[in-house]
């Protein structure tokens, strides 16, 4: 492996022929990646409940007051702080949904922390540390968990599982939660398989707290059970004013953690791999540009014959659009029609199953122990074995239209490969693996577009060690397995499980509120059971509702969007291609092709690609 200085040179240079002769978007995709092999950055996601102190933990990594330490929990948004030593001046800044940004003062900063509007993605701070060591640092203060699974869906689909680090703070005074039990669940859900370290952090402890106390025991044992893996809570101790009238800028202390952070980041396995990924990412952009030019230099050499044989190829690879298309279509009714009456049947047991449990006369003495198990337990607990059953459906229902997608596409590519045998033209069969070369990396997203978005160039968090370790898969049929699983995880583990859960507290007030009014009466059962039914009955009708109008169109939308944009720009590129040949200084254009492809393998050479 070359070294991180080599690297940079070889990608100065690159950088420079690309601005001159590449691709725009290959071009601009390498600008990124080039700042982020000059200046590493690191990212740091802060997790946990509302008012369990994230924010009062990075004033003190700061040494100072940035961030609100009081945010509403319905309300909070994403707040980014990038430690740079060259930022003297503070720095913020509203990164919105539509990619664009806007520079803000520290009024209005602080106005949208507590009161984002619809369009803001994240929020921006860029703040200067005495300490260089903590130059390229970029901590993520997150909402607490409701607010992350209703407004923030993407810190957990984005921001955690690229994240290099991950510090679950929990309030010593409130302990681990439900909440955090399902936050830190939704943590492990999205990085199971990957080693990125999560650090258990308790703050605000009175003085004479030690590992050993039992709360924290508790603590631990109750995180380490949920993200199972062995956690080592650090604690920070609370904050003391002497004077609690004139409270000073004392912040917490937590030297510990942040030695943690700083080893982690600065570790040599962790640069191996930043330098080995920033190889390849840079080795993806060189083919992707050589695959460009080889096209349009075999395009020269095809006559007219080979180009209509070509287009009339193209056209029959195009095909596969509607092959896939209809696929998904067939499974999208299948789901349309099965799944209403999966809730329907799913519920109807549930609530038989409730009014069994209510009308048991010898279980329960009144009214509000009765109301309680089945408001805090047994609807709860059922509710999360239908939506368990719902998503065991989608996940076999997608793994067999992945295999039908799969087998059209391998198909398609296999028919495309072997028309190379077309009349023995060595012009011909060059140009066609070419395409099987280019579409290869269009499907397995190895190209500069797909590079563009990891490193935030559309709005989305920067590159991380988890982006930088982007790979390709090895073949080209696992693409709709790779492409739309992750989307179609998120949209069903996500969106639906986490909106029934809101929908269902809102059902079971109706039940709460009744208790009052039906304390007294002597047929408490009957009416509990009743209000149960009603309940359950417009949870069902909600559920029906979500799954079709949002999960199963969710699905669709990011299935339609991939297929389309795949073939698109292939189409598009291939006509690009043909239309260069009426260039009528071809033997010159020819040269410089030739010229340049050479270049691109004496980079790929450095960079550790062989060539023949």
């Amino acid at each position: 492996m070359i070294s991180h200085n080599d690297l940079i040179e070889i990608s100065k240079d690159m950088g420079m022929f690309l601005n001159e002769y590449g691709d725009g978007m290959i071009s601009a995709s390498h600008k990124l990646l080039h700042e982020r092999i000059v200046n590493p950055q690191s990212f740091v996601t802060l997790v946990g409940e509302t008012s369990s102190g994230k924010s009062t933990i990075i004033n003190g990594l700061l040494e100072k007051n940035l961030l609100a330490t009081k945010a509403s929990p319905t309300t909070g948004t994403v707040t980014q702080v990038s430690i740079d030593k060259e930022n003297y001046k503070e720095e913020f800044i509203a990164i919105n949904r539509d990619s664009t940004y806007e520079v803000l003062d520290k009024q209005m900063f602080e106005h949208l922390v507590l009161n984002p509007d619809d369009n803001l993605l994240r929020l921006r701070v860029n703040v200067a540390h005495p300490q260089q060591m903590y130059s390229g640092l970029n901590l993520f203060d997150t909402p607490g968990y409701n607010s992350l699974i209703v407004n923030h869906e993407e810190v957990l689909r984005t921001f955690i599982p690229e994240s290099d680090i991950i510090i679950h703070v929990v309030n010593y005074r409130v302990g681990f939660g439900q909440e955090d039990q399902a936050l830190l669940s939704s943590i492990y859900d999205e990085i199971e398989t990957k080693n990125i370290p999560v650090y258990l952090v308790v703050n605000r402890c009175p003085l004479d707290t030690v590992n050993t106390s039992k709360r924290i025991k508790e603590i631990r044992l109750h995180a380490s059970d949920t993200i199972h893996r062995e956690l080592d809570p650090i604690l920070i101790p609370s904050i003391i004013h002497e004077d609690p009238d004139n409270p000073k800028d004392i912040f917490p202390t937590s030297p510990k953690l942040w030695d943690y952070v700083f080893q982690e980041i600065t570790g040599q396995e962790r640069q191996r791999e930043l330098l080995n990924n920033s190889n390849k990412l840079l080795l993806n952009l060189l083919k992707e540009q050589r695959l460009i030019f080889e096209g349009k230099m075999h395009m020269h050499e095809l006559n007219d014959q080979e180009i209509g044989t070509l287009r009339n190829e193209m056209e029959e690879f195009s095909s596969t659009r509607k092959k896939l298309l209809s696929i998904l279509d067939k499974y999208s009714n299948r789901w349309n029609r099965t799944v209403p009456r999966m809730l329907e049947q799913q519920i109807g047991v549930l609530i038989t199953s409730t009014e069994e449990e209510i009308l048991n006369n010898d279980k329960w003495l009144d009214i509000n122990a009765c109301s309680s198990y089945i408001n805090g337990h047994f609807i709860p607990f059922g509710i999360k074995l239908i939506n368990k059953e719902v998503v065991d459906y989608f996940k076999i229902e997608l793994k067999q239209m992945n295999e039908e997608m799969e087998e059209v596409s391998n198909q398609a590519i296999k028919k495309l490969a072997s028309s190379v045998n077309y009349g023995n033209s060595k012009s011909y069969n060059d140009i066609i693996n070419t395409l099987v070369q280019k579409i290869g990396m269009k499907l397995l997203g190895e190209g500069a577009k797909n590079l563009l978005f990891q490193l935030g160039g559309r709005g989305g968090v920067a590159a991380g060690l988890g982006n930088l370790a982007k790979m390709g898969l090895k073949n080209f049929g696992l693409l709709f397995g790779k492409k739309f699983g992750r989307e179609i995880y998120n949209a069903i583990g996500r969106t639906f499980n986490k909106e029934m859960a809101k929908r269902l507290n809102v059902a079971l007030a109706v039940v709460v509120e009744a208790v009052v009014y039906i304390h007294e009466s002597k047929t408490w059962q009957k009416n509990l059971l009743k209000d149960v039914k009603k309940s359950l009955e417009e949870f069902k009708k909600d559920a029906s509702s979500e799954v079709v109008s949002k999960t199963i169109s969710s699905i669709q939308a990011v299935n339609i969007d991939t297929i389309n944009s795949v073939f698109d720009e292939l189409n598009k590129d291939i006509e690009t291609d043909i239309n260069s040949i009426n260039n009528a200084e071809k033997e010159q254009e020819k040269e410089n092709l030739y010229n340049n492809i050479e270049y691109i393998k004496e980079l790929e050479t450095k960079l550790g690609e062989n060539h023949e």
